[in-house]
C-alpha cells in the first residue's frame, strides 16, 4: 500500500512517497500528476525516503511526471533514494537520468535554485 502526501513550499510541489508504489495503487499519484501539470508547477521534489518498493507501473508514473514537469520547462528532484526503488532505477538509469539527491533539503536547496 501506498501513502501519497503532497504539500507546496512557495512555488515548488513536494510529493511525499510512502510503503509501496505498484499497479494495484496508482490512482492517487496520477492524479497528483495531472493536477501538477494542469496548475503549470514547475518545480517538484518527490520525497521517497519511505518507499519501500516499486514497480515498473510505479516506475512509469514517476517518469510521466519527468516527461511531463519537463516538457513545461521545469524540472523535478527525487530525494532520498534507497533500497529496492533504488535498486530500480540504478538498473534502469534513472538515478543518473533523473536529478537525484540525497536529502529534501538538498533537493528543494537545488530546485529553488533552477530558473
Amino acid at each position: 500500500m501506498s501513502d501519497l502526501e503532497s504539500t507546496r513550499r512557495g512555488d515548488i510541489a513536494i510529493i511525499v512517497l510512502r510503503g509501496s508504489l505498484d499497479i494495484t495503487n496508482l490512482d492517487d499519484l496520477k492524479s497528483e500528476v495531472i493536477a501538477i501539470e494542469e496548475s503549470r508547477i514547475r518545480k517538484v521534489v518527490v520525497d521517497l525516503r519511505g518507499l519501500r518498493q516499486i514497480d515498473s507501473s510505479g516506475v512509469g508514473v514517476i517518469a510521466s511526471l519527468f516527461k511531463r514537469v519537463g516538457k513545461a520547462g521545469g524540472q523535478v528532484r527525487m530525494a532520498g533514494l534507497t533500497g529496492q526503488p533504488q535498486a530500480v532505477f540504478k538498473v534502469l538509469g534513472f538515478d543518473k537520468a533523473f536529478g537525484v539527491c540525497d536529502t529534501i533539503e538538498d533537493a528543494l536547496k537545488k530546485i529553488a535554485a533552477a530558473e
